[in-house]
């Protein structure tokens, strides 16, 4: 079981006050807790299809258990999986377990038609966050909410639904337009909503060049910052009190990324992976904390780390 106190501090918004992150009573929270993987933007590694890329992200998934099964199949299915794969039931379980948080891994196309000229929200898909979100106030867990896959894709992999492998969302000014009319949505339906953690904007965008490819895609990291500073802007518009984690290229494992301070409410996001998790691997994301003043949160870890 867990300290306790992370259960107890469960108590209105999150905000950053210098490096600490604290919560509606001034208290500092640490954040310890669960990521939802698979279950919003389903991930073929994680359904155990790591060898067979037509079935390696949601888009994919679906076509293929359309083509097999038919579409009024199809839509059972994907009605049925989001309604069970998470339950009320885990949410007690984490509570129970001295967990204080999760992360919600969101893919666009749920919250939004895709490819339509002006934005189209799509209910269904923000009653689900909404079923979550009362559960996870009802046992005590405050909920991050991640764009793991933007409009046209932020990473440019299997982990964000691309369509090419192309970070689309910094490349097309159209998937750019819709990033942030959806952070602007999102901001406008949760700004009262204290168990909202925070807005983590992006998640690992713009993958490092892959094996055998000529370049990578770091030419549109000046984008990223800038959609980083666009986004913030939109949902200042509707909501000043909810924090915004902020996560850099390659996999969130940059800490020279973190150049600047986009809103005084910010939280640095990282990833640690394929390393030890010691001091070593954390001391550059603490260090650009220190720089800008502001908490540190390591989002990912596990899988391969233990075999290091």
């Amino acid at each position: 079981m867990l300290d306790a106190m992370n259960r107890d501090r469960v108590y209105g918004f999150l905000r950053a006050d210098g490096r600490r992150l604290v919560n509606g009573r001034g208290e500092e929270v640490l954040l310890c807790g669960w990521g939802l993987g698979n279950w919003l933007l389903c991930e073929g590694y994680m359904w155990g299809f790591a060898a067979y890329p037509a079935f390696d992200r949601p888009r994919r998934m679906e076509l293929v258990l359309e083509e097999l099964c038919g579409p009024r199949y199809a839509q059972r299915f994907w009605t049925r999986y989001r309604e069970e794969y998470v339950t009320e039931a885990d949410l007690e379980m984490m509570a129970q377990m001295g967990y204080n948080s999760l992360r919600v891994p969101m893919l666009a196309r749920n919250l939004m038609e895709d490819n339509t000229p002006a934005p189209v929200f799509r209910e269904e898909g923000f009653r689900i966050l909404d079923t979550l979100l009362d559960r996870a106030e009802k046992y005590g867990l405050y909920v991050f909410l991640d764009m793991h896959g933007a409009p046209g894709g932020q990473t440019g992999s299997n982990i964000d639904d691309s369509v090419d492998d192309r970070c689309r969302l910094l490349i097309d000014q159209a998937q750019y337009d819709r990033g942030l009319a959806l952070w602007e949505e999102i901001a406008r339906r949760y700004a009262d909503r204290w168990i909202v953690g925070g807005y983590d904007l992006l998640n690992e965008p713009i993958r490092p060049a892959a094996p055998g490819e000529e370049r990578g895609q770091d030419e549109y990291i000046p984008r990223l910052k800038e959609f980083y500073a666009d986004a913030v802007a939109r949902i200042r518009k509707w909501d000043t009190r909810h924090a915004v984690a902020i996560e850099s290229p390659h996999y969130a494992t940059e800490p020279d990324f973190y150049d600047r301070l986009y809103d005084p409410n910010m939280i640095i996001h990282f990833h640690r992976y394929a390393c030890p998790p010691d001091e070593a691997a954390l001391r550059p994301f603490l260090e650009a904390g220190e720089r800008l003043n502001v908490p540190v949160w390591l989002g990912e870890t596990g899988e391969n780390t233990l075999a290091w």
